[in-house]
C-alpha cells in the first residue's frame, strides 16, 4: 500500500489590503509544493470580509505563470460590517490543477473596488491532493466542467454534467463535488442551483439539498461549492449533473461556470461518512451536525476531512459559526471562534464546504462537524462529514489516465 499525495497549507493570520484596487497576493503555496507535469484537486476555502458592506471586494486563485484561474473568483458585496471584518463571508472552490512542466506558485489573491476601502481573509487553507500518480481518472475519479456564459431561465438547466459512466464497483462509495458560479444581475431575484444523481438510468434525484440565493449587488459574482456522498450501495450505472435557474422572469442572473468531480472514496484504505437530510433548527449553543463516534483508521496518518452544511438561513444577515471537532478538542478554531456566512433573502439557502487535514489514528476518535448562533428562524438542512485516509487501498493502478486542462485565463 501506499500513500498518496496529500497535503494542507494554511494561513491563520489576518491579512488586509487596502489603498488601490489592484489584485494582490496575500497567500502563496510555493513552487517546490507541487510536481512537475502532475494533476490535483485543490481545494481553497477561507473566510473573508471587507470594510464597507456598500461596496464590492473580491478574492481568487492564480497561477504565477499560467494567470487567473478564472472560475475561482468572487466578487461580492459583504450583506454586513461590524468592526472592519469581523463578520464575514466564507471563500469556497475547488478545482482540477495541472501542473506545467516548469512548476509555478499558486496565489491566493484579494482586492478592493475601491482603495480607500479594506478588504481582508484569514482561516486561509489549500489542500492539494495528486490525482495522476496513484488514480486513474476514468476509473477512481472524473471531472466534467461547462464554461459557458448563459442567461438563466425559470426552468432548471443542465450546465456540467458526467454523463452516464457504470463504477468498476457500483456499490462502492464515492465522493461528488459540485462548483457554480453566477454573475448577479437584478438583486431581487434568487439564482438556483443543485446536484442531481441518476442510478442505473432511473430518474434523477437532488444530493446534498438544492441551493438558492440572492445576490446583493448588481455586479456580484457569487462562488458555490458543496458536495455529498453517494453511499447507496446500489448497482448500476451513474450520472451526476449541475441544474440551474432563475425564480423570476425579467432580468436574469447569468451561468458562469460549473463543474463535477468524482472521487472513488474505495481507492482509500480508510474512509467513513456521515449524511444527514434531516432538518436540525438553529440554537445560539454549540450544535452537533454530523459525528463519527468512533472511527479508527487502519494506518495513522493524514486524512481529509471534508465538511458541508446546506443552510436555510430564515432571516436575512443570518449567521453562525462554523467548525470541526475530534474527541471533543476544537480543530478548527479560526471558523467556530469567529461567526460567518450571511446572505440577503429570508429564502436563502446556501451550502457551506470547508476542508481541512488531520492526523488521525488507530485509535478510535470522535469526528464531529458542529455549529453555534444560527438564529431559531434558521436550520442546518443537508449535512455532510466525509473522513478519508492518505493510505490507498490497494497497490497503485498501472498508468495515468489523460490531463484535464483546468479553464484558466
Amino acid at each position: 500500500m501506499a500513500a498518496i499525495d496529500l497535503a494542507e497549507f494554511t494561513e491563520e493570520t489576518l491579512q488586509t489590503h487596502t489603498g488601490d484596487t489592484a489584485y494582490t497576493t496575500k497567500f502563496t503555496v510555493a513552487a517546490a509544493n507541487w510536481v512537475a507535469n502532475a494533476t490535483y484537486l485543490v481545494i481553497v476555502t477561507a473566510r473573508v470580509g471587507g470594510s464597507d458592506n456598500s461596496d464590492l471586494f473580491g478574492w481568487k486563485m492564480n497561477r504565477a505563470t499560467g494567470g487567473d484561474i478564472v472560475d475561482s473568483e468572487q466578487f461580492l458585496e459583504p450583506a454586513a460590517v461590524s468592526g472592519g471584518v469581523a463578520k464575514p463571508q466564507t471563500y469556497r472552490w475547488w478545482g482540477i490543477y495541472d501542473v506545467p512542466a516548469t512548476a509555478e506558485n499558486i496565489n491566493f489573491q484579494m482586492k478592493t473596488n475601491d482603495g480607500a476601502n479594506t478588504a481582508a481573509a484569514d482561516a486561509i487553507s489549500l489542500i492539494k491532493l495528486r490525482l495522476d500518480d496513484d488514480l486513474t481518472e476514468d476509473t477512481e475519479w472524473r471531472f466534467d466542467e461547462d464554461t459557458s456564459d448563459t442567461t438563466l431561465t425559470t426552468s432548471d438547466v443542465t450546465f456540467a454534467d458526467t454523463g452516464s459512466f457504470t463504477p468498476g464497483t457500483p456499490t462502492d462509495h464515492r465522493l461528488i463535488l459540485a462548483l457554480f458560479r453566477v454573475a448577479v444581475n437584478d438583486v431581487t431575484h434568487n439564482h438556483d442551483f443543485v446536484l442531481e444523481e441518476s442510478i442505473a438510468g432511473g430518474s434523477f434525484a437532488a444530493i446534498g439539498g438544492r441551493g438558492s440565493a440572492e445576490g446583493e449587488n448588481l455586479d456580484d459574482i457569487r462562488l458555490y461549492a458543496w458536495g455529498w456522498v453517494d453511499d447507496s450501495g446500489s448497482s448500476g450505472s451513474r450520472q451526476y449533473r449541475i441544474r440551474v435557474s432563475d425564480d423570476e422572469s425579467g432580468t436574469q442572473s447569468t451561468h458562469l461556470y460549473s463543474s463535477i468531480f468524482v472521487l472513488e472514496v474505495n481507492a482509500f484504505e480508510s474512509h467513513d461518512e456521515d449524511l444527514v437530510t434531516t432538518p436540525l433548527v438553529g440554537d445560539a449553543g454549540l450544535q452537533v451536525l454530523n459525528a463519527l463516534a468512533a472511527y479508527s483508521a487502519t494506518t495513522t496518518g493524514d486524512h481529509l476531512v471534508l465538511t458541508m452544511q446546506n443552510v436555510d438561513l430564515g432571516s436575512v444577515n443570518s449567521r453562525w459559526n462554523k467548525g470541526l471537532e475530534i474527541d471533543d478538542v476544537d480543530a478548527d478554531a479560526d471558523f467556530l471562534s469567529q461567526q460567518s456566512g450571511s446572505g440577503h433573502d429570508v429564502s436563502d439557502k446556501i451550502p457551506w464546504l470547508r476542508a481541512r487535514v488531520k492526523s488521525l489514528s488507530t485509535t478510535a476518535q470522535k469526528v464531529e462537524q458542529v455549529g453555534s448562533g444560527l438564529p431559531v428562524q434558521g436550520a442546518y438542512d443537508e449535512r455532510m462529514l466525509l473522513v478519508l485516509s492518505a493510505e490507498l487501498a490497494a497497490a497503485p493502478p498501472a498508468g495515468a489516465g489523460k490531463i484535464i486542462i483546468q479553464n484558466a485565463a
